[in-house]
């Protein structure tokens, strides 16, 4: 039987130790079962913020009004690059299978961004080297759930 004293030797590593490399992609209810890391095309990446507002020309106004509403849209663009290789092949259907179960996803990255979103979309390049994916998360609206 294993108990708690086990493991009191363990290594605690704080949040701010955590190092990522390249992308990361997982499901948010199982990330230790479905983490894929996606490490070429580490540069390739920009987030995008949508605050949605319109622009409004008024009588006895020179100049326009900008009105704003409660909505929001983020965009984390992301391009990753598989090199032909021994996982050439899991890796693109791994990567597919992100986008095509239209399920929540997580996207972390080496520079500390964090998107719980949805795919809609991917698009494949082959080069000589390998194949270029280019798609977006979009981020969702997610409840923060904390308990005591």
């Amino acid at each position: 039987m294993t108990t708690l004293e086990s493991f009191t030797d363990s290594v605690t590593v704080s949040a701010d130790a955590a190092r990522f490399t390249g992308l990361w992609l997982h499901f948010p209810e199982d990330p230790q079962g479905t983490s894929t890391n996606f490490i070429y095309g580490r540069d390739l990446r920009s987030y995008s913020i949508d605050v949605g507002g319109k622009q409004l020309v008024l009588a006895g106004r020179k100049f326009q009004v900008t009105e704003f509403g409660e909505h929001q849209t983020d965009k984390f663009e992301v391009t990753v690059i598989i090199p032909h290789g021994p996982n050439y092949d899991s890796e693109r259907r791994a990567l597919r299978s992100f986008v095509t179960s239209k399920r929540t996803v997580v996207a972390r990255d080496n520079r500390g961004t964090v998107v719980f979103g949805s795919i809609s979309n991917l698009s494949e390049e082959h080069q000589s080297e390998g194949s270029s994916f280019g798609f977006e998360v979009n981020r969702i609206h997610r409840e923060e759930i904390w308990v005591d």
